[in-house]
């Protein structure tokens, strides 16, 4: 999933955060990528506790200047079914 067309120029103590949820309990969190523009942003390991819950994943001090986000997954990482919820990210300007 890619989401583009923002500016992040000029800002400071940029936070992203999601839902995440698997299909089973005991999935990592960390399965699915995040890529911040064309960085790839480090995701902490994180066992998912039970199947369909979601919980929050909290990803701070990213670069200003980006422009797109994307989530991406693999079929030989994502073998229990991810889904993200609830993207916000926010700045200071």
């Amino acid at each position: 999933m890619k989401i583009e067309g923002f500016d992040a120029t000029g800002y400071t103590s940029l936070t992203l955060s999601y839902s995440i949820t698997a299909n089973s309990a005991g999935a990592d969190q960390n399965a699915i990528t995040v890529l911040w523009g064309d960085e790839e942003i480090t995701v902490p390991s994180a066992s998912i506790s039970a199947s369909n819950t979601y919980q929050t994943v909290e990803l701070t001090g990213l670069s200003a200047g980006a422009t797109s986000l994307s989530f991406v997954s693999s079929s030989s990482t994502n073998t229990a079914g991810y889904r993200i919820d609830n993207i916000k990210l926010v700045g200071i300007k």
